[in-house]
């Protein structure tokens, strides 16, 4: 399973979210702004960290988290990205980058960055 799968999985789990997308989202997710959606994509691609008998035994990869508010929820910001942090610490990710708040100037949305990275076996 890709990285942006496994991601997937994890955040699905997460309440108040209205669609989660991998890798890209649909034209018709990009324009409805009324929405909560996540935006999955690969932000490191898997990256030997450890050898073993001239081979790479353990990868890091890193994905990054793209959350576009609706303008019409009244959801509390915080608590939804602390329930993807909680899924994702909980499923063995670390989170390697949080950005600054910032509003899409296009749509208006209050957006939210993460990355989070994690180690995975050969």
């Amino acid at each position: 399973m890709s990285t942006v799968m496994e991601a997937k999985a994890i955040i699905d789990q997460v309440p108040h979210l209205d669609g989660v997308y991998p890798n890209r989202l649909p034209d018709a997710a990009a324009d409805d702004t009324t929405s909560t959606v996540v935006l999955l994509t690969e932000a490191q691609g898997d990256t030997p960290d450890e050898y073993g008998g001239d081979k790479a035994t353990r990868f890091t990869r890193t994905v990054a988290i793209n959350i576009f508010y609706g303008l019409s929820k009244t959801d509390d910001a915080s608590a939804v990205e602390r329930a993807v942090f909680d899924a994702f610490e909980g499923a063995g990710w670390g989170e390697t980058y949080s950005a600054p708040h910032t509003y899409d100037p296009t749509t208006g949305q209050y957006t939210k960055v993460f990355q989070f990275t994690n180690q995975k076996e050969r």
